[in-house]
This record gives C-alpha cells, sequence and structure tokens, in this order.
C-alpha cells in the first residue's frame, strides 16, 4: 500500500524493519530493493536486490531488478550477465529482453541493442518504453503504421496504466516528430507530459524558495569559514546544467583525454544533502546552517565521495567526471567540499533546451520537465543562482556554450581540457570513437560525430511554446494546453 501510494520514506522504514526482523526472507529483501530504487538510491537498492537473488536464486523479479540496478550503477558488464541469466531460465521474457537491449545501447553495441528491442516486441507488442529507445537511435525497423494501431487500441481499452499512457504518447510524439508532422507531435508531448504531471507535480513557488535558501545560506564569508575544512583532491571534475544543455557531450569530451574518467550521473553528492537534511537536531536545517552541520565532516564526506567515484576508474585516472546536472543546486556544497575540484557549467539555448526536455520522458523526480511553464521558471532561477555561484568561487566555474561546441569543437574542447588541469591530446576531437558507458538520453547522440541539427530546433514549435516564452521572460503563464 505505501509503495503504491509512493509514501516511499515510511515504506523504507517499515520493509526496513521486517528485513531485520526476519533477513533470511528474500521477499523482504526484493520489497526493499524495490522501495530503493523507487527512492532513486540505486547503489543501495543493487545491494538489497542481491540479497533477495541470494535468496530467491531463480526469481525473475528479484533478477530483472537486479540487472536495472546494475547497469543504474554503471556496471554494465554485470548487467548483461543478469540479462542473460534470466534469458536461460525464462527465453520469452519481454522484460528481461528490454533489459538486456537498455544495456546493449549503455555499452554502445546499438545494432545489438535494437535487435533486442524489436524481439521484446515480437513478446510484447504494447512495450511502448521499446519504441522510444528504437525512435531514439533512428531505427529504419520500426513499423509506424502498427505501433500506432496498438497505441490507440491501447489508450481506448478500460483503464490503461497512468505510465503506459504516458510512454504511449512520447512513443507517438517521437513517430510523428520524426515523420515532420511538427504540431500533431507536439499535442502527444503535451498529453505525454499532462499524463506524468498529474502523477507528480511540480511546486514553483517551493522551488522559489528553495533556491532564496541556498542563495542566502552559501554566503562568502561561510565559504570562507570552511575553506579549510574540505578535501584537497584535484581529482573531481563536476559537469551541472540543465538536462539536455549538454552535459553528456562535455563528459565525453574530456572522457576522451586518458587521463581522465567519466563516472557518469553520480547520485552521492544528492545522498549527501539528503542524508543533511535529515538531520534530527533540534533548530539546525539545512541549508540555512550548512556552516554548523558540516564542518566536522565535510573532508570525511569528501573522502567517501572519492571512494565511491573511483571504483570503476582505471589505474592512471588523474580526473573522474561527475555529470550530474542536477548538482547545479549543489554547487556551494560541492566547492567547498572540493576547494580543488574543476567545475564547469553547461548552457544551451533556453528555447532548445526546454523543447528537449519537454520531448523526453525522464524520471519522475524530474517533474519541472513536464510543463513549459516550469521548464522556463526552472532555467531562470537557476540561472539566477548560478550567478552567485560565480560570485562566491570566483574564477573557478568554466561556461561551456553548447552552440559554440558544436560550432567549434576544438577550441571548446582545449578550454575543457586546460580548465582540468591537464595537457592537450588530440584524440579528444574523436570523442565520438571513445568506448566508455553512457547511461543518459544523450547515450545515441555522443556516439556520433558533432552534428547541428539540435540547434533552433524549438522554432518547429515556437507556436505551442507561448508558456515558455512567458516563463522565460519572468512572467506567470498559464498551463500549456
Amino acid at each position: 500500500m505505501h509503495l503504491d501510494m509512493e509514501r516511499f520514506d515510511e515504506a523504507r522504514g517499515l520493509i526496513k524493519q521486517a528485513v531485520d526482523q526476519a533477513p533470511e526472507r528474500g521477499g523482504f529483501w526484493l520489497g526493499f530493493a524495490l522501495c530503493l530504487q523507487a527512492m532513486d538510491q540505486s547503489e543501495a537498492a543493487r545491494a538489497a536486490a542481491t540479497k533477495a537473488v541470494e535468496r530467491l536464486p531463480e526469481n525473475l523479479v528479484a533478477l530483472d531488478l537486479l540487472g536495472t540496478t546494475c547497469r543504474e550503477c554503471d556496471d554494465a558488464d554485470a548487467s548483461l550477465q543478469v540479462f542473460e541469466r534470466v534469458l536461460s531460465l525464462s527465453p520469452s521474457d519481454a522484460k528481461a529482453m528490454y533489459g538486456k537491449a537498455r544495456t546493449l545501447l549503455v555499452l554502445g553495441r546499438i545494432e545489438e541493442a535494437e535487435a533486442w528491442f524489436l524481439k521484446a516486441l515480437e513478446q510484447a507488442p504494447d512495450y511502448f518504453n521499446c519504441y522510444q529507445f528504437l525512435i531514439q537511435i533512428k531505427s529504419d525497423k520500426l513499423d509506424v503504421d502498427s505501433l500506432k494501431e496498438i497505441v490507440e487500441k491501447y489508450l481506448s481499452g478500460a483503464s490503461p496504466d497512468e505510465k503506459n499512457v504516458s510512454t504511449a504518447y512520447y512513443a507517438l510524439g517521437g513517430i510523428e516528430d520524426r515523420a515532420k508532422n511538427f504540431d500533431k507531435a507536439f499535442e502527444y508531448y503535451i498529453l505525454a507530459n499532462e499524463s506524468r504531471s498529474r502523477r507528480r507535480p511540480f511546486d514553483k513557488d517551493q522551488f522559489r524558495r528553495d533556491i532564496d535558501d541556498l542563495i542566502a545560506s552559501f554566503t562568502e564569508d561561510v565559504v570562507a569559514s570552511l575553506s579549510d575544512a574540505g578535501c584537497e583532491s584535484r581529482k573531481p571534475v563536476f559537469v551541472v546544467g540543465l538536462p539536455r544543455s549538454g552535459t553528456t557531450l562535455t563528459e565525453q569530451i574530456l572522457s576522451s583525454h586518458s587521463k581522465v574518467y567519466g563516472a557518469g550521473e553520480l547520485r552521492r553528492i544528492s545522498v549527501i544533502v539528503t542524508a543533511m537534511k535529515a538531520l534530527e537536531v533540534p533548530g539546525v536545517a539545512y541549508p540555512r546552517d550548512v556552516e554548523r552541520i558540516v564542518r566536522s565532516t565535510l573532508r570525511k564526506h569528501g573522502e567517501q565521495y572519492l571512494q565511491i567515484a573511483g571504483k570503476r576508474a582505471p589505474e592512471g585516472a588523474e580526473r573522474i567526471v561527475d555529470k550530474m546536472p542536477g548538482n547545479i543546486l549543489h554547487v556551494g556544497l560541492i566547492g567547498t567540499m572540493f576547494p580543488n575540484a574543476t567545475l564547469i557549467h553547461c548552457m544551451r539555448d533556453p528555447m532548445d533546451t526546454a523543447v528537449s526536455c519537454f520531448m523526453q520522458n525522464f524520471k519522475e523526480t524530474l517533474s519541472f520537465t513536464t510543463d513549459l511553464g516550469a521548464l522556463g521558471l526552472y532555467y531562470r532561477e537557476t540561472l539566477r543562482l548560478m550567478e552567485h555561484w560565480k560570485a562566491i568561487f570566483p574564477g573557478r566555474i568554466l561556461e561551456v556554450q553548447y552552440e559554440d561546441t558544436i560550432a567549434d569543437p576544438e577550441t571548446m574542447s582545449r578550454k575543457l581540457i586546460a580548465h582540468a588541469g591537464l595537457e592537450w591530446e588530440n584524440q579528444c576531437l574523436d570523442f565520438h570513437k571513445t568506448e566508455r558507458t553512457v547511461r543518459t538520453a544523450s547515450q545515441w547522440q555522443v556516439r556520433q560525430p558533432i552534428y547541428k541539427t539540435s540547434v533552433e530546433k524549438w522554432r518547429r514549435y515556437e507556436k505551442h511554446l507561448g508558456p515558455l516564452i512567458a516563463a522565460l521572460n519572468g512572467e506567470e503563464p498559464e498551463a500549456a494546453a
């Protein structure tokens, strides 16, 4: 019941009690893992899923969850092994086929991934997530007419699942966009986002207050007082910005250097922040009392972060890139925790950024991407916050404009490598040839040479973007309709 109601904190506490009382019960570990995954705690979810599989070695749900969490923890090889194990137990399991395809995509094995997505659809024609990825990789084996028929039949059925509804609309939007039917495509994207927003609306007023609190709490005086409390390592490189702003491209360029390891989107900083917010100390709250909270623990948090971030880094890696876009909210903490870290802010035309986000079926946690007005406000408020970060960390943050990288990749690539304190290597210009795991929505694009088709893509949908334009101008728009 608690999971269905998305009361995850309460559910986690109850299931943890059950696990502690009966650790031999695989079902309890499975429930705990599912709850942790829903809370976006992939590392803990993987550990719990491993316990579940140890006790339930042929349970397909537990195995699927283990395969998924391995992938989310950037252990694609382990993920692939788990899904192959599922398919040996259940050769026609569409979910395992989908999971294997997702992992192959992460590994850059595009043609194999395409084949497994298609196999999954043979078993389950209404597995709409498969269509989304086939559209993303521009598959020419997609039966568009059949997809439309399947989606329309599903949507007209009795009580369709809300998550499947939004995924189906995203798939239809992708099909119409590919066919250059841009007005029809945007209608579907609006329906998809309305469905997602019903499940998890975005609180604009609370977000404004959160930004105000961060600016008021992380002052120059606070940063100065904590200047000797952090971890001195130069290894971390933090790439922040909005989703779809070029963070994956930036990481791929950096990771093409022989001394750089791209760790992907690490959740460790948000885990640290969540722990600070959960402190039960009367009269103490994060971020308001950040100086009091972190003074004695900042270095320890930094060392733990480095241990986790570098777990799979090759020997000799001098820099580790964390490209979690949402860390833009935590630059104050990051900058004090790692006074020698490399900080990079990715920017892109706000219209292109917002439209690209609106067309992407993100995780539920990115609820601001479901509403054009919220996207405009989020862009504007994070820009206000970034101006503050630049003021309290003068000269430390390199701004990378996506359009500049596209227009002149060598100049921007050289700036990136120099900002990270490394010598230039020509292979950084051939970033699309770099073999590494990429888990984000840009996983197909970064394996291609530089392309310019994403610049000013928003103009195709201009007449639908009134709420976004109003929000970017500081007005209070009505919701998209």
